[in-house]
């Protein structure tokens, strides 16, 4: 049963660096269709920057500034400014229900996969249907047998399979 993190995290995520500008970051994310990416510090993980954290960041429809001098200021700032540096993360064995936990508590929209040396090996896919019930685990009050649990992998799965992330 595909249960670890490892066997639905996305490997070899598509990255930037945390010197590349928002410009590019933005315009990597829509060529990409991805709505985060892990930021790199000379090949080590340094954060995450999300479409939305990009969007925080610029400046609001209400300024003064116009298209241009937004595009120019937007070209000048590393990733490195809007990111979070500071995300969470898992190893690829972690059990999907815990990492659906971690999602949850923490409202996030994914998390960052390391390994045991703290490389980056993947990012998890935002699937909201594997976070509703995560305390359904192994052992529990709902079933002692585990079988909540391996329905809740169930319906991730099949929430993956249908290409949602």
């Amino acid at each position: 049963m595909k249960n670890k993190v490892a066997d639905w995290m996305t490997r070899n995520p598509i990255t930037i660096d945390d010197e590349a500008s928002m410009i590019e970051a933005l315009h990597l994310m829509k060529d990409r269709d991805v709505r985060r990416l892990p930021v790199m510090h000379k090949g080590r993980l340094a954060g995450i920057i999300t479409d939305r954290m990009l969007k925080d960041y610029s400046p609001g429809k209400a300024t003064s500034l116009d298209t241009w001098e937004v595009h120019y200021l937007l070209a000048k700032t590393p990733v490195k400014d809007a990111m979070n540096a500071h995300p969470h993360t898992v190893t690829p064995d972690t059990k999907l229900t815990d990492a659906a936990r971690v999602i949850r508590d923490h409202k996030l929209y994914g998390l960052c996969i390391v390994d045991n040396k703290g490389d980056l090996v993947g990012i998890s896919p935002n699937h909201p249907e594997c976070t509703v019930y995560p305390e359904r685990s192994e052992g529990s009050p709902v079933d002692s047998k585990g079988a909540a649990a391996r329905q809740e992998i169930v319906r991730c799965a099949r929430f993956v399979r249908r290409g949602r992330s």
